[in-house]
């Protein structure tokens, strides 16, 4: 296995997907609240003073995504009609 030094390296932000019983949670969660009051009640725990961003914490488009699709659902709108 080869590997690189990154440690100091400024690397580019990922967006970091949901997956598996955890994406079921977040999308009852965020159906009834916030995405942005979620976020950053999420953040509080991740983040310390001074932290810039986590890979754990699931950037607001993946959030409202996640949302969206759990209301579409529950609506039984059907994805590939979309809302009009």
């Amino acid at each position: 296995m080869k590997c690189r030094e990154t440690r100091y390296s400024n690397h580019a932000d990922m967006e970091r997907l949901i997956n598996g019983k955890k994406q079921n949670e977040i999308k009852q969660k965020l159906l009834r609240t916030d995405v942005l009051g979620w976020r950053k009640e999420k953040a509080k725990n991740i983040l310390e003073p001074g932290d810039t961003g986590s890979s754990f914490l699931y950037n607001s488009t993946t959030l409202h995504q996640a949302k969206k699709e759990t209301a579409d659902k529950e609506l039984r709108i059907n994805p590939e009609h979309g809302r009009g």
